[in-house]
């Protein structure tokens, strides 16, 4: 779609602010209050690769990074950033929990990966798992939703985590429920386990059906995204290590399940999938004599690790895995910026940059001598990106600033994030018209 060109005033409707408070670590002496303290990290589709902040931990294996459509190794700036209080815009969190760790968010935001990225939530003191859960922030429709995990153990210190294997990055916190009317606690829930017994091979377990236990209220599977089908779960390793553990856990509520069933060799990337799925029923809720040694956590569902007969291991990841996305431009200075688009609710918002003499680029001149515009999302429904890089090694010195406009639509809420010599900012809020700076910077 072509949009014909127009000056975008610049007026902030809504409540808008940067989602992490000014650190002086930008080796390109930003201006804004929102520099952030984020960590970044370069990877391709044949590298694999953690970063951390906070205590939090990001394992990133290799094939996660999607290839481009020629078939050559994507590149994508992987970042996280964390923050005490919640973002501007975003819903509040759900009642009857409390707040166990800071919130952290995991960038690309809306970005569909090849296979899925491990995040580490630290748990602090918490003596066992038994209460606690992940949830995650859905854009789209404005809420927190439960994100299916399992529990670790860092050997190094003895540091305690729920961790969660996710194919879209985000935002994130791990809460504990606090209720006795809060429905997770009516009852526990359970888990599955499926062994391999080989320690080569890494198993991956995604939600193919469910029906949940009636014990549950009405609608409690709403409780998690998609109502959790589609959610992974892949036999455990710790950062820094290449080989699986030898059985694959989940922690899930009661009910009746089908499982797609996946495998990987920890030496390569190729996935394969069983045609036919396995069906459980997970009727044990689990509970933890131990704490958080979890190998001896009572009350895990087996699966047997029987296939059912008929099928056949097919190449490629399970079909309910959604497309991943084609990998957007990246350099030492880069802006993206993310919505959502569902039915009822669109919206085309445009990404800007202003530099020195006249320089902006934008949807009406996308590219210069130095940067280029190479997503220009329209109203067309999905996880909508628009993305700003620099084309060259070095850019001209000089102050630079991006902005956010709203075009057509609807309110809608966003995420910029911009990375300029590997520090991260991410603002975030809504527009309903006008437009807004997202981050100010100067190139010395």
């Amino acid at each position: 779609m072509i949009k014909p060109y127009r000056i975008f005033p610049a007026v902030l409707i809504g409540i808008i602010f940067s989602f992490f408070p000014a650190c002086n670590n930008d080796t390109t002496a930003p201006n804004d209050p929102g520099t952030g303290s984020g960590t970044t990290k370069t990877l391709t589709s044949n590298q694999e690769g953690s970063l951390s902040n906070n205590g939090f931990i990001v394992n990133i294996p290799v094939g996660a990074v999607p290839k481009l459509q020629n078939g050559s190794p994507g590149t994508v700036v992987f970042s996280i950033n964390t923050s005490s209080t919640i973002e501007q815009g975003v819903s509040q969190l759900p009642a009857g929990y409390t707040r166990i760790s800071d919130f952290v968010k995991v960038g690309p935001e809306q970005f569909v990966f090849n296979m899925t990225i491990r995040i580490y939530l630290p748990a602090g003191s918490e003596s066992s798992p038994a209460g606690l859960v992940v949830m995650g922030y859905y854009p789209e429709t404005n809420e927190w939703k439960i994100v299916p995990s399992n529990i670790g153990t860092n050997p190094s210190d003895n540091s305690h985590y729920l961790y969660i294997d996710v194919l879209k990055l985000g935002s994130f916190v791990l809460l504990k429920s606090t209720t006795a009317d809060n429905p997770l606690s009516i009852p526990s829930e359970g888990g599955v386990q499926w062994c391999t017994n080989d320690g080569l091979t890494f198993i991956i377990l995604t939600v193919a059906s469910v029906t949940l236990d009636p014990v549950y209220p009405p609608g409690y599977v709403n409780s998690y995204a998609a109502g959790l089908v589609g959610d992974v779960f892949i036999s455990p390793n710790w950062p820094g290590s290449p080989f699986p553990s030898d059985f694959c856990r989940g922690i899930l509520p009661l009910g009746t399940y089908t499982f797609w069933v996946s495998t990987r060799n920890w030496m390569s990337d190729d996935i394969q999938t069983y045609s036919v799925p396995v069906p459980v029923t997970i009727s044990n809720s689990l509970n933890w004599p131990l704490g958080w040694i979890y190998t001896i956590g009572d009350g895990w569902t087996i699966m047997g690790c029987q296939l059912p007969p008929g099928g056949t291991w097919i190449p490629g990841r399970p079909t309910s895995w959604p497309t991943p996305t084609q990998p957007f431009g990246t350099g030492t200075v880069q802006a993206t910026l993310t919505w959502v688009n569902i039915q009822g609710s669109t919206a085309d918002l445009d990404l800007h940059l202003f530099g020195p003499n006249g320089l902006h680029v934008f949807f009406g001149a996308p590219t210069s001598t130095n940067f280029a515009l190479d997503r220009d999302w329209t109203s067309t429904f999905g996880n909508a990106i628009e993305n700003i890089y620099s084309t060259t090694t070095t850019v001209p010195a000089g102050d630079y600033h991006v902005d956010v406009s709203h075009f057509t639509g609807v309110s809608k809420t966003f995420n910029c994030r911009v990375i300029v010599n590997g520090s991260v900012t991410n603002f975030s809020g809504s527009l309903s018209t006008g437009s807004v700076t997202a981050r100010t910077f100067t190139i010395q």
